[in-house]
């Protein structure tokens, strides 16, 4: 991974929990630099407990992140194959001057999982059901 430049409209493996190994990041956008850089992702295929989560639209993460959790590029996306549903979360992110998430990507994953098992409120748009 180290060797691979990050850029938008890539497809990656991720250290995905067992059970989830077809499990997908997708680099949506790009932004910033240095400590303010932010990597808009989706992850696509998952399977989580809840059963609630198969994509997540929207993850705002740190390029920490991304480098302790990617593992394989899988190969880049056309352009007009490239997914667009992550755009309504990324402008309610940046409408709210959101943050941005600085730990593994599976402990993202755990902690919108473990918000939705206790219900509390999120924009049902964030994510997809199958």
């Amino acid at each position: 991974m180290a060797d691979v430049e990050l850029k938008a409209r890539q497809r990656w493996k991720y250290k995905a929990p067992r059970g989830e190994s077809d499990a997908r990041v997708v680099i949506c956008k790009i932004e910033g630099t240095g400590e303010r850089e932010v990597f808009h992702i989706r992850v696509e295929g998952l399977w989580r407990a809840c059963g609630q989560i198969q994509a997540v639209k929207h993850l705002p993460v740190s390029r920490a992140t991304l480098e302790s959790s990617l593992t394989t590029l899988v190969g880049d996306i056309p352009l007009d194959d490239m997914p667009t549903d992550w755009r309504q979360g990324y402008r309610m992110w940046k409408e709210a001057k959101g943050g941005i998430y600085t730990i593994p990507l599976v402990d993202c994953l755990d902690a919108l999982e473990k918000t939705i098992e206790d219900g509390i409120p999120g924009d049902p748009e964030d994510f997809q059901e199958s």
